[in-house]
This record gives structure tokens, sequence and C-alpha cells, in this order.
């Protein structure tokens, strides 16, 4: 069994994903250990850099308990004068910068101890010619070589959420690209980028989805003839989430039930940069059922592994 670990994007609410897989160590041990590709964005991205790193769950969870409140501040002047959310970044991604690098020091992606499949946007590809230059897709790994660079600036480039962060050398977040990377995840590991002996196949492979939470909107009525004015404060929400829903379904449609996402469910929207509420994010991994996800764990997760191959 080929086993990938997804994590979505959400900012602070990544703390939910903290709990949720401490709690799924204590219920299934070892589980994280039997990963052999985790792939994640923005926030995700961020742990998914962390995990592979050898950091486990609780020792992650200090880098929004502690460090949240320095990496989402602004000072008393900026507050004052409205200067960062409406003429700037919401916030200076350089304390968020300090904090990858003290944890993740020197490593390079090829020093992690597992795969890693991390999505970033690039705003210019580059392109010698100008009418092939434009937005460009790019996934961090550590497959090979060819994309190999340090893990702190990985971890920078997928987070660099705009209107929150400024770019990071002309990338921004992750999420853009897949706010929920399982199936760029599975199209690698399908196109036999992931292993050196024989590709994977999908009778192989399972898949553990874990998302930062989700609020049920929608738009009543059949028939909305509204102008893009009317649309546009519904517009992020609706890619978004339509974004997640079609990688839902081409990963179960995939898979079948080699396939398990947690996402818990609010009762009203947290903003992304909540620092404030560690406690209530906590709480709310806290108070997902992880019944289910254990027993898939234990059926799926924990199966085949005589005669692994993962290199």
């Amino acid at each position: 069994m080929y086993r990938i670990l997804s994590l979505d994007g959400g900012g602070m609410r990544g703390l939910i994903t903290l709990t949720v897989m401490r709690r799924l160590d204590e219920a299934v041990p070892g589980w994280l250990q039997k990963v052999d590709l985790i792939t994640g964005s923005s926030t995700g991205g961020i742990l998914a850099i962390g995990l592979a790193y050898g950091s486990r769950p609780e020792e992650l969870v200090s880098l929004y308990t502690i460090c949240g409140r320095k990496i989402f501040a602004r000072s008393r002047r900026e507050r004052w004068l409205g200067l960062r959310g409406i003429l700037r970044a919401g916030y200076d991604n350089r304390n968020l910068q300090e904090e990858l690098r003290h944890r993740l020091g020197n490593a390079r992606l090829s020093d992690l101890l597992h795969k890693v499949l991390i999505p970033a946007l690039a705003l210019d590809n580059g392109h010698s010619e100008e009418l092939g230059r434009r937005y460009h897709p790019r996934f961090f790994h550590n497959f090979d070589q060819s994309g190999d660079i340090e893990a702190y600036k990985a971890a920078l480039y997928t987070s660099a959420s705009p209107g929150y962060f400024p770019s990071v050398d002309g990338f921004i977040d992750g999420a853009i690209v897949a706010y929920h990377p399982g199936a760029a995840a599975l199209t690698w590991v399908q196109a036999g980028r992931v292993r050196a002996s024989a590709p994977v196949s999908l009778a192989e492979t399972a898949l553990l989805s874990l998302g930062t939470g989700t609020v049920r909107y929608y738009i009543a009525g059949e028939r909305h003839d509204w102008s893009i004015a009317r649309w546009f404060p519904s517009m992020l929400r609706l890619m978004r989430d339509g974004n997640v829903g079609l990688v839902e379904y081409q990963c179960r449609l995939l898979l079948g039930d080699r396939y398990h996402r947690v996402s818990p469910v609010f009762a009203r929207p947290i903003d992304t940069d909540v620092w404030e509420q560690c406690d209530r994010l906590q709480q709310i991994g806290e108070d997902v059922d992880i019944r289910p996800v254990v027993d898939w764990l234990r059926a799926v997760w924990e199966q085949g592994d005589e005669g692994r191959d993962s290199s």
C-alpha cells in the first residue's frame, strides 16, 4: 500500500489538523511513520514539510499557539493608519521566515525523511518569448534533485497568501493552485514520478485527506440574474469550495474506499489569521469524531506492510 497524506490550506486553522493528527497518533500509534508521500498547500505545506523533517504533530502546535501572534502581528501605527490590509499585504512574512528557519535550519527538501509535494504559483514563468510568459503552477518536491531547494523556502512560497503576506521570490500561495492537493499527489504517483521501481497502481494507493474545516455556504433559489459586483463577495468561496469539491469527487472516484477525508463543519466562519482563537481551534479538533478514520486507518492504511518499496 502506497500511503499519501494530504493537508489542506487554512492559515491558523492548521491547528485543527495538528490536533486531529495528534489524537490519531494516540489511537493508532505509528500510522504517521508509514506515510510514503505528504502533500500540503499553504499552512498544510508548512505542516507537510515539518512532519517530513521529523517533527511530531504536538511539536508543531507551538507554531500556532505561541508563534501565531508574532506571525500575524501588526504594529499599532499600521492598525491605526490602515496601511496593512488596504495599501499593503496584511502582514509582513519576515516573522514567519524567521520561525521556519529556526525550525528547519539549512535542511533541503532532499534531507527530509518523507517524500513531499508542495504546490505554489509562479507569477511569471520566465519564458524566453513574451507570448509564452504567464502564471505557472509549480510543485516543489524531493523525488529527484531537479527541484531541490531549502525546505524553509518551499514553506514560504506555498504560504504566501495574497492579501495576507507579500509574494516570495515571485511565488504565491499553493492553495490557489490546489487548496486540497490530494488529486495533484495522485497524478504524480500515477505518472511514476515518486518511486524508482514500477509505478504505483491505484489498487495499491491509499489517501488520507485532512481539511481545516468547512462552512456550508449555499445560495438558495434557481435563477440569479446578478451583476459581477453582486457575485463578487461570494466568488472566492465559490472557487475554493468548487475546487475542493472537484478534488473530492476525483479522489473518491479513483480510489473508492481507499480514500478518506476529515474536515469538520463550522457553524460560522473562522478567519485564517485568528491567532486569538487558538483554544477554540484546538477544541474543534478535539471534538472531531475520529472513530471512522481510526477504523479506516486500521482497515486500509495498516494493510500491505510486507514488501513495501518507497524508494
